[in-house]
């Protein structure tokens, strides 16, 4: 039997959202729905996984299907555009020289 490692990157994704939203809180939490429901997820798609066969690839196609909607609906994205948009340089005008008459 071998690991599935779609599982194990898709748990590291699902707990560390929750890791990250509990700590950008205001005030931080403790924990989050999506810190449990990630641990939950890994055990439930782990057992299908010990089966093998098609249940394994099941498991596979779950794991990619909520890694998927997890960065879509709870990674900040606001907040790292922003970032980005603060980081970058803006322009310093016309790059040729003036018109002379």
């Amino acid at each position: 039997m071998t690991l599935n490692k779609k599982i194990v990157i898709v748990g590291v994704i699902i707990i560390g959202s929750g890791v990250a939203n509990a700590w950008l809180a205001k005030p931080p939490k403790a924990i989050t729905p999506v810190v449990i429901g990630g641990f939950i997820l890994l055990l439930l798609l782990s057992i299908m996984d010990m089966f093998g066969g098609p249940m394994s690839t099941l498991a596979g196609a779950i794991a990619i299907l909520a890694a998927t909607y997890i960065i879509l609906t709870e990674v900040p994205w606001n907040t790292i555009l922003s970032a980005v948009q603060a980081n970058t340089p803006k322009p310093q005008g016309p790059v040729s020289p003036p018109n002379q008459h």
